[in-house]
């Protein structure tokens, strides 16, 4: 079964080890199901993510933004984020990404 994973590394540390392959790293990490990934999908969420950070987060990909570009622009992606119609997994979403900063590290996408 084809999982689904958006993550943060905890430590630059941990994102240096998981950038190198290492599977011990320490990370948030949210198992989105199916219905999660396909709410966030259907809501084109990973859509304004690719245009807005120059990405290509799709199926079968594994794609990163590093947390400086979510700082940066925090306040127009929450306010983009928060009017799309998947409530519950866009405040988890948001959660994440606000994780990603305060660890100073990124946000990962393994679909």
């Amino acid at each position: 079964m084809h999982r689904y994973y958006i993550y943060v590394p905890k430590t630059v540390e941990d994102m240096k080890e998981d950038y190198f392959g290492c599977q011990n790293t320490s990370c948030y990490e949210w198992i989105l199901s199916k219905d999660e990934f396909n709410c966030l999908w259907n809501c084109r969420v990973f859509e304004y993510l690719n245009k807005k950070f120059n990405t290509i987060i799709d199926e079968f990909e594994e794609e990163w933004i590093m947390y400086q570009h979510l700082y940066l622009y925090y306040e127009e992606l929450t306010k983009k984020l928060n009017s799309l119609e998947c409530n519950d997994e866009i405040k988890k979403l948001i959660e994440i990404i606000d994780k990603a900063i305060e660890c100073r590290t990124l946000i990962g996408f393994i679909l």
